[in-house]
């Protein structure tokens, strides 16, 4: 009989003041060791608030559902979403899918969503599913 593996470790830490509110979750391996930290905060980019979901570390099959919950609330809530990807050390083909469902919801609802700060290996799996030329910011 197989060992059964421990679940997945979700950490969640929010911290709010004055003038914005952000929510800090990150997922650790079986092993414990972090696979990546999701945060969604609130920016006044371009003279408007937008929410900004930033990930730090990988986006792979562990990880993904995460990043989905936090895209979807942020682009339903906020007119303007942005995933930020600067920290993102592997980006698998499950993020792809995250990324088109965060889209089609965003153009659903009638509000915008957009990534940045995408590296040159990320933008590489983007462009073979074709979302450079779907979602702003990737080419």
């Amino acid at each position: 009989m197989p060992a059964e593996l421990p679940p997945l470790r979700f950490d969640a830490a929010i911290r709010a003041d004055a003038f914005e509110q952000e929510v800090t979750a990150s997922v650790a391996g079986h092993d414990g060791a972090l696979l990546a930290t999701i945060s969604r905060r609130v920016e006044g980019l371009h003279g408007r608030p937008s929410a900004v979901v930033v990930v730090n570390g990988d986006i792979d099959i562990e990880t993904a559902p995460l990043l989905e919950v936090a895209l979807l609330q942020a682009v339903e809530a906020w007119p303007q979403a942005y995933c930020d990807l600067d920290g993102v050390t592997f980006f698998g083909a499950v993020g792809v899918n995250v990324l088109l469902t965060a889209q089609q919801r965003a153009q659903a609802v009638g509000h915008r969503f957009a990534v940045r700060g995408v590296g040159a290996t990320t933008r590489r799996v983007l462009a073979v599913f074709g979302l450079d030329q779907t979602i702003a910011g990737v080419a």
